[in-house]
């Protein structure tokens, strides 16, 4: 009886120790598998991010490619055939040399045509360099763009900005919120079917920040954030992010379809403690 109890004991425990064994490798199974499972994760996350990198990279160039391409255009197609059409002028002059109302004709068509040509010259220099942020500063450069994109349309625009009229930003600053302005109301005008935006620029004096604030109540779009594989961002959104990013700014942007689109930006304050220098685009 005694030894049916001994081997009854003996068996309980082994079974428990084998159950024990059992638990703490299904313990060990699991926290290795979990472990894989995190990294597994985080090299997908790193590749995303490496990706995302490379595309926000990729669109850079884009970007500048595309301004190339267009300035390119512009001369060629405007420029470069103001002077074709020059030279050819400057060609009948001398084969109606005899003619004086031919060459009065033809003198018209060369001083017409000069003064279109300086008009070109003159609007691809200011797309390239801002003639009015260069020297009256942002807040009259994005007044004047608000005024050029709103000419004909019926749209209630509400700007303001808050940062102190003595002070002058740092020009890259500069340059890149009223890029980042311009590109945001050219979406609304051209897409947005919006009837009302607002427009803020404060100087956050306790993080040294400057926030921008853009809002419209036009048609939104699905936007699931920068870096999402479901976003479809346009050249310009990511071009927004672009400059963003080179300031090592921050940038929130939402937007749902009907419901218009919000975005908050923050950039590092850097005032010039000196005369304006020339900006570069």
């Amino acid at each position: 009886m005694e030894r049916t109890e001994e081997i009854n004991l003996i068996f309980l425990l082994l079974l428990g120790s084998g159950g024990m064994l059992l638990l703490v490798l299904a313990i060990v199974l699991f926290v290795f598998i979990y472990q894989r499972k995190l990294l597994a994760q985080k090299i997908n996350l790193q590749a995303m991010e490496k990706n995302y990198q490379q595309a926000l990279l990729q669109s850079s160039i884009d970007i500048m490619e595309t301004e190339r391409r267009r300035i390119a255009q512009d001369l060629h197609d405007e420029i470069g055939a103001s002077l074709t059409a020059l030279k050819i002028y400057s060609g009948q002059i001398a084969q109606t040399a005899d003619n004086q109302t031919d060459i009065i004709k033809i003198n018209q068509q060369s001083r017409t045509l000069i003064e279109k040509t300086i008009q070109n010259v003159r609007s691809i220099t200011r797309d390239l360099l801002p003639a009015t942020l260069e020297h009256f500063g942002l807040e009259i450069a994005i007044q004047e763009t608000i005024e050029q994109l709103n000419h004909q349309a019926t749209t209630q625009v509400i700007f303001s900005n808050q940062i102190p009229k003595e002070q002058r930003l740092a020009a890259t600053i500069e340059l890149a919120i009223y890029r980042i302005a311009r590109e945001l109301l050219n979406n609304t005008y051209r897409y947005a079917q919006a009837n009302r935006i607002t427009l803020e620029i404060n100087h956050l004096a306790e993080s040294q920040e400057i926030r921008v604030f853009y809002q419209d109540n036009g048609k939104g779009f699905d936007f699931q954030g920068f870096g999402n594989p479901k976003t479809k961002t346009g050249i310009g959104l990511r071009s927004i992010e672009a400059r963003v990013n080179a300031l090592n700014g921050k940038i929130d942007l939402q937007s749902q379809i009907d419901k218009g689109i919000t975005v908050e930006i923050f950039v590092p304050a850097i005032f010039l403690n000196s005369s304006f220098t020339t900006l570069n685009a």
